[in-house]
């Protein structure tokens, strides 16, 4: 998801931006691994992006918290486990690095998800009517 969506990044600001590094925290509950490293100075309180149980509002759909106008950064961008887990949801919602980079444009560049929610309605009412 997070390389795919740096090429949807890449080139959709004409090779602008892409991400450099991508950094996971790990659940404390999560068993060891030797591929783990303990974190620095990252914290879920500080994630641009966490994976979380869903919000009733929002669910299943990922979304941008946001309480700031246009041109200020966003709180995060949500994503609910399940979600990413549920083998058909590119059908849905297609690629999920495109998902992303869009997400991740909805919260730095004040690009909002306005015309995402109804596409996603529409996708769900087909759905529903086969």
């Amino acid at each position: 998801m997070f390389t795919e969506g740096s090429q949807y990044l890449y080139t959709a600001t004409r090779k602008r931006a892409y991400f450099d590094q991508v950094t996971i925290l790990i659940p404390k509950t999560w068993s060891s691994q030797p591929e783990y490293r303990q974190a620095s100075n990252e914290s879920f309180d500080l994630a641009d992006v966490i994976v979380a149980p869903p919000n009733p509002r929002w669910a299943p759909d990922p979304y941008t918290k946001q309480y700031q106008g246009c041109g200020e950064k966003g709180v995060h961008i949500h994503f609910w486990d399940l979600f990413l887990l549920e083998p058909d949801v590119e059908f849905y919602y297609g690629p999920l690095g495109n998902l992303y980079s869009t997400m991740f444009a909805c919260i730095y560049f004040c690009y909002f998800f306005f015309f995402l929610m109804f596409f996603f309605s529409k996708q769900n009412i087909s759905r529903m009517q086969d």
